[in-house]
């Protein structure tokens, strides 16, 4: 079977928040055309209305309120504006404030021309912007995107993130599940309901416009992790901002493809870093922005050379808190005269034949209160010391941990010196971990691990950097070395359950995630930013493993908690299929069609409402229909096949049913399934014979499962008794 309906022509999307954004100009000449005297549109919530100066009494505008966001009824508000609702999926409270319309006109019109008048509009505004969506995801196409960019670049500031998330598939169906899957998870991680398109070939774009560079890189890595434990096997962002001082000398005709041609450079280079990852165009193309830039040449050339004949020295690294390496030169020359000192663009190598870490440690802080002292706290510098030999660490090598014993130093404040050791390597593991070069991270924490094995902190980071590189048995053997350490680390068991459930050890995964329960310490930021991500999937967890009154209970209490956000309605068809399994088929159907509300491609889901409706009367037709859809999505899918061909025989179509099931017998794991249906029809028909050798052949199944045997028992009796 294939897909009945092509997917190049779907149905309106509902009107969202983000739409308002994108579309609300063309919403806003409409009402303008369509209104006689109207002079001016806004978008306005209830909460401005309620503080709006208006020339009634407040019960009064309590009552206009209650009519335009309860009863969604357009309302006149004297003496010249006009209140019209706006049935928003994502958002009850906003609506269209019309302003200046002549009283004439608002006192010869009637109800029925207002309801009229706001159902032309809305009418008018879907067929315009029906010609900006994309089919597939019902989002907004490469068209809406340049069109929405034109408006707001250079006005605001932008963050263009692009994001990739290519299909692994085998067929063009399964290629267009996968990105209608991905649009989901997308406009449900959409908390902030920033616009978000669809660019076809599975590159998405959200247009951000507000927040700054962290506020971004924050986002890309909670979407990484929401993708990943979604199920999507990789996923790429790459994202550029626009800049007044970057950008001043692009032409305005050519800015937003500019904007656009950066973020399409960083989203490549995001995508020769792993399977999850994200890269900024700005230290794309200016790698000397990293806090942890490689030295240069002339640099490392003259420190090679300084120290090729000293077989033990310290290096410290002085960097000034705030003013340039310039202004510092005059300052400091006279108090490092006699040392020997290489200077690079941001700040001085000090290098010290003989002199120990410590020693050096206590040189440097007595520098840097010299020189506060004599100059003031402006002038105050941060070092970072390192030596040699140390470790296995070459020569070479010795620079670059100065400036992680700097980096680390951050952490301190201005006037920091800090010797290289292992937290110094965990910080900067999680600096290249930060801007998503997830091998690089691996490397330092690894090194950070030579010096400190025990180390949980840099093991449980090993961990997670492991598991983004697809690499769950290294992951899982990190966090699993944390817990020989410390069994009650809650982190630690809440990603070994992560990669448990990736690995479909379902009853591993529901022991660490219940230990971290029990050990989660509601005053931990850290820990309880996730508590409700673990809850969610120790939920699936026990559904996985059949578990399905456990499911129902986590599930529940999981969707009271997040009710109303977006993502919410992700645990609805868990619920519905536990119920189904648990025989409650009232429950069933209910949480089933709210999860098809949510997700209209759930095949499981259409195929068990499809049974339910059979099981409870609903009716026959609307019961095949759903079974026929959900064969559809999957068409090599036999335990839905043969739901579907239970289905077509009570609608009385015998022979399609049994077509079908005896091409389900190909499937050796099914096979004893669709035999009992089969007996099941020829009962029903009169055909004892047939009837009784299919039963015949379920009880000398090898794969015939105890439940199904005694259902073919049960059969087998009632066929004696008809016999009778």
């Amino acid at each position: 079977m294939i897909l009945e309906k092509s997917p190049f022509f779907a149905t309106t999307p509902d009107l969202k928040k983000s739409d308002l954004m994108v579309f609300g100009h063309k919403l806003e000449l409409i009402i303008l055309e369509t209104i006689p005297t109207s002079k001016k549109v806004a978008f306005v919530s209830r909460e401005d209305l309620k503080s709006m100066q208006i020339e009634v009494s407040e019960n009064k505008k309590r009552q206009l309120l209650d009519k335009a966001f309860n009863k969604n009824v357009s309302v006149w508000v004297k003496p010249d504006k006009l209140l019209l609702p706006i049935d928003c999926a994502d958002n009850s409270n906003l609506a269209i404030l019309v302003d200046g319309i002549d009283d004439l006109l608002i006192e010869n019109a009637s109800s029925q021309w207002l309801n009229e008048t706001h159902s032309s509009i809305f009418r008018q505004f879907y067929e315009a912007r029906r010609h900006f969506i994309e089919p597939l995801t019902s989002l907004g196409d490469v068209n809406s995107l340049n069109m929405y960019l034109n408006r707001v670049v250079p006005e605001e500031e932008v963050h263009l993130v692009l994001v990739e998330s290519l299909p692994p598939a085998k067929s063009v169906k399964e290629a267009f599940l996968h990105i209608t899957d991905t649009g989901r998870i997308l406009e449900e991680f959409n908390r902030f309901s920033f616009p978000l398109f669809h660019l076809g070939q599975g590159v998405f774009c959200y247009v951000i416009t507000r927040g700054d560079k962290d506020f971004i890189k924050s986002l890309s890595h909670s979407l990484l992790d929401v993708a990943r434990n979604r199920g999507l096997r990789r996923i790429r962002i790459g994202f550029s901002s626009y800049s007044k001082e970057r950008h001043q000398r692009a032409a305005s005709d050519r800015l937003v493809q500019t904007l656009i041609d950066e973020a399409w450079k960083a989203l490549q280079g995001a995508g020769r870093r792993g399977p999850y990852a994200f890269c900024d165009y700005q230290l794309l193309v200016n790698p000397e922005l990293f806090p942890l830039k490689a030295i240069g040449r002339s640099t490392t050339g003259k420190l090679s050379y300084r120290w090729k004949d000293i077989k033990k020295f310290s290096l410290a690294y002085l960097r000034p808190d705030f003013h340039d390496r310039k202004t510092f030169d005059v300052v400091i020359t006279k108090l490092l005269g006699k040392e020997i000192v290489i200077a690079d663009d941001q700040g001085y190598f000090v290098l010290r034949p003989g002199k120990s870490a410590g020693n050096t440690e206590k040189w440097a802080s007595s520098l840097i209160k010299k020189i506060v002292k004599a100059e003031g706290e402006r002038f105050s510098l941060s070092a970072g010391i390192s030596s040699y030999p140390f470790g296995d660490y070459k020569r070479p090598e010795v620079a670059r941990n100065s400036m992680k014993a700097l980096l680390h130093g951050t952490f301190f404040g201005p006037g920091s010196c800090v010797v290289f050791d292992s937290l110094s390597l965990n910080v900067s593991g999680d600096a290249y971990f930060g801007e998503s070069d997830v091998s690089g991270a691996v490397r330092e924490y690894r090194k950070g691990l030579e010096l400190a094995p025990d180390d949980v902190n840099l093991l449980n980071s090993l961990g997670v950097a492991y598991a983004l590189m697809n690499m769950s048995s290294k992951a899982l053997e990190a966090f699993n070395e944390v817990l020989d350490i410390d069994p009650k680390n809650f982190m630690a068991l809440y990603n070994r359950g992560l990669g448990e459930k990736k690995q479909k050890k379902y009853s591993q995964a529901v022991k660490s995630f219940s230990r971290a329960q029990d050990v989660f310490n509601r005053a931990d930021e850290e820990e309880a930013a996730s508590i409700s991500e673990l809850q969610f999937h120790l939920g699936v967890c026990h559904f996985c493993i059949g578990e399905y009154r456990l499911c129902v209970k986590v599930m529940k209490k999981w969707y009271a908690a997040k009710k109303g956000e977006r993502g919410a309605e992700r645990c609805l068809r868990f619920i519905g299929i536990s119920y189904y399994h648990l025989g409650d088929f009232k429950q069933s159907a209910k949480w089933l069609q709210r999860a098809l509300v949510a997700n209209q491609s759930d095949s499981e889901a259409l195929s068990l409402l499809g049974t339910v409706y059979l099981k409870t009367g609903e009716g026959d037709d609307i019961a095949c229909k759903l079974c026929e859809r959900s064969v559809e999505l999957e068409p090599e899918n036999p335990e839905y096949k043969i739901r579907y061909a239970h289905s077509l025989a009570v609608s009385k179509k015998t022979d399609e049913a049994l077509d079908l099931l005896r091409a389900c017998t190909r499937y050796r794991n099914f096979r004893a399934d669709a035999w009992l249906e089969l007996a099941r029809i020829h009962q029903s028909n009169g055909d004892f014979r047939s009837c009784d050798r299919y039963l015949k052949m379920i009880f000398s199944s090898k794969t015939a499962t105890p439940a199904l045997l005694d259902k073919a028992k049960k059969l087998q009796a009632s066929l004696a008794e008809k016999r009778i």
